[in-house]
């Protein structure tokens, strides 16, 4: 598991908390594609966000990248399960 805190004050002298690396969940969520994605728990200690929050994140991320190639299909992939994780909490 990834340390996200930064142990670095800031001016005022509190402590500064980074949000987590935006590729390494792009590279996290291609790396679990073909086994349908990780689990929830996995997503959210690895992250610390909620897996709709995270795909929805790396999709966000893949549209505006310069070179979404290496990545064909993780977006609507993405997409996709970002709206299954809503319709399984109505």
């Amino acid at each position: 598991m990834v340390d996200r805190r930064s142990d670095d004050l800031s001016p005022r002298g509190t402590v500064q908390t980074t949000a987590p690396d935006v590729q390494e969940m792009i590279d996290f969520a291609a790396r679990w594609k073909p086994y349908c994605g990780a689990a929830d728990d996995e997503i959210f200690t690895t992250f610390g966000v909620r897996p709709r929050d995270f795909y929805l994140r790396v999709a966000e991320a893949l549209s505006s990248a310069r070179n979404p190639l290496p990545h064909t299909g993780l977006r609507s992939y993405c997409l996709e399960r970002a709206r299954r994780h809503r319709a399984d909490r109505l």
